[in-house]
């Protein structure tokens, strides 16, 4: 008998040694998927924090969003709800996504796709953004090891892209009744500017008792700047200057782009637009840009007329040169207001830390007649009535203008 209790004694010791050793191990593998989905959480929930101090910092338009009724804590406290339970990189991206559409998107406030990395890519070799603080602020960020897989590349090697597929070639035609060329420009790609560079002169050449001319981008979403300034305005010869004021937040991000020697404070203009102090900006520029080249076109150009087509679909650099157009008297707008976000700098980018995702926007405000670009955008020299298309509206003008000998 007592053989019998010794052993089960034994028993009962190594039943509770395996039920010790059963729950530290029980312990040990909760401590590590606590840790990993804390680990996890923190991750994206970080990075959401850090969304909202730049953009809190940086973004110029939160009181106009707010005046349009879009509860801007709301937002913030209802997508911080779902990041809690994002596990992965693109559900992260397709969150930010939504909540950036939610406040609107205003002024190119996005997450940068591979698409756009790629084409900031195209830009910086092909001589960057025409601002060396600029160009230094973007390599930086597009060569960081910390970047997202998503983003297929990370250094500064040459691109073996071929975009010039990803868009039509520009459409022409020409109206003999009223001697007018019509050319129809999809896009302002940066690589499409080598492509596109003969494509007026080639034109005038075919056509060379042209009297007007009619650039469509009514349903051109932008570019680059440099496409318009070199392969339309150039061309024709002559000298242009715009002149702007740009405005800003005060902000660590702002003198990384521009630096302090280029912004002034507001305080020291004039005449301040009420929409400005509305959005209690503290930092100005002046913008000026000068465009001259020698006239390639064999016709007088000085007597031909120039039109440009545009709509609510024309945006970003495509309502640059809208602006452009109007600001200098360089060519007639007809159509419809465009969708704006031009005539300012590039939009920055920002890299989250934790994710390596990109998110772009505007950090500078263009004002047109007092009233915010990116919202009203540019408006056309001749208004187009209802169902009347942008085309048929030049065309009835330009007759008009021919009967009456102008």
């Amino acid at each position: 008998m007592f053989k019998n209790r010794l052993k089960n004694d034994k028993g009962r010791k190594l039943c509770f040694s395996y039920k010790v050793l059963s729950f530290y191990v029980a312990i040990i593998t909760l401590s590590v998927f606590i840790t990993a989905c804390v680990e996890r959480t923190n991750k994206y929930a970080e990075d959401y924090e850090y969304v909202w101090n730049l953009l809190e910092s940086n973004y110029p338009y939160f009181s106009y969003i707010e005046n349009e009724g879009i509860d801007i804590e709301d937002v913030k406290e209802r997508y911080r709800d779902e990041v809690i339970n994002i596990e992965d990189e693109e559900s992260f991206a397709e969150v930010l996504s939504r909540m950036f559409d939610e406040l609107g998107g205003l002024d190119h406030l996005s997450v940068v796709d591979n698409y756009i990395y790629i084409g900031y890519w195209s830009v910086l070799n092909s001589g960057g953004f025409g601002n060396e603080r600029i160009d230094t602020a973007f390599r930086k960020r597009l060569t960081s090891k910390k970047l997202a897989p998503r983003y297929s590349l990370q250094n500064s090697k040459e691109l073996d892209v071929n975009w010039e597929d990803m868009y039509p070639q520009v459409e022409i035609q020409y109206i003999e009744d009223i001697n007018t060329l019509l050319l129809k420009i999809p896009s302002f790609s940066q690589d499409l500017i080598d492509r596109d560079k003969d494509v007026l002169v080639k034109a005038f050449a075919d056509y060379p008792k042209t009297e007007n001319v009619i650039f469509d981008i009514s349903g051109n979403s932008g570019g680059s700047d440099k496409y318009w300034i070199e392969n339309l305005v150039e061309p024709f010869g002559g000298s242009y200057e715009q002149k702007s004021i740009l405005y800003f937040k005060e902000s660590d991000l702002t003198e990384e782009y521009l630096g302090n020697d280029m912004l002034s404070d507001i305080a020291s203009l004039e005449n301040v637009p009420k929409c400005v102090l509305e959005l209690n900006l503290d930092k100005y520029i002046d913008n000026r840009l000068s465009v001259s080249g020698e006239t390639k076109i064999k016709s007088n150009c000085k007597d031909i007329k120039k039109w440009v087509l545009i709509s609510g679909n024309t945006y970003s650099s495509a309502d640059s040169f809208a602006k452009f157009c109007k600001d200098t008297n360089w060519a007639c707008l007809v159509g419809d207001s465009t969708g704006g976000a031009g005539g300012g700098i590039t939009p920055v980018l920002e890299l989250l830390p934790n994710s390596g995702l990109l998110v772009r926007f505007a950090i500078d405000v263009v004002i047109d007649d007092d009233k915010l670009n990116v919202v009203e955008g540019t408006s056309p020299d001749i208004q187009c009535i209802k169902n009347e298309t942008t085309l048929d509206k030049c065309i009835e003008q330009i007759r008009q203008d021919s009967q009456a000998g102008l």
